[in-house]
């Protein structure tokens, strides 16, 4: 038994339409949908993984350092520009960009506070 990949990554945000802009400008193609009586939605594919945002009650997501959080990590071609796109769009900086063993990487919460990781090549 194996699991052989993410096929869907679903947020949730109390604020649907201002986290589905910081991500549009970011670059996700993110578009309306509804699907019969469903909840209307932001989705999109990208890199064989189906990602959407659907809105919730109000909150803000828990810290990476307690049960429940969730830290995504993406590969993209420009930490930096990803960085400081990502603070114009509404996050909040928590690691500058800086190289590490694996890359150059850096990490900010995106507006309902989920911690998201920026993962590129070395300047």
């Amino acid at each position: 038994m194996k699991v052989n990949r993410i096929d869907a990554l679903i947020l949730s945000s109390p604020d649907v339409t201002k986290t589905a802009n910081f991500y549009k400008n970011l670059g996700f193609g993110l578009v309306d949908e509804k699907h019969g009586d469903g909840p209307l939605h932001f989705a999109c594919e990208f890199g064989g993984c189906h990602f959407a945002i659907f809105e919730s009650k109000e909150g803000r997501a828990p810290a990476q350092e307690f049960g429940g959080s969730t830290k995504i990590g993406f590969n993209v071609d420009d930490v930096d520009l990803f960085f400081k796109k990502s603070n114009e769009f509404g996050a909040t900086e928590k690691l500058k960009p800086d190289n590490a063993p694996w890359g150059r990487n850096a990490v900010v919460f995106d507006p309902d506070g989920r911690t998201i990781e920026f993962n590129g090549p070395v300047k």
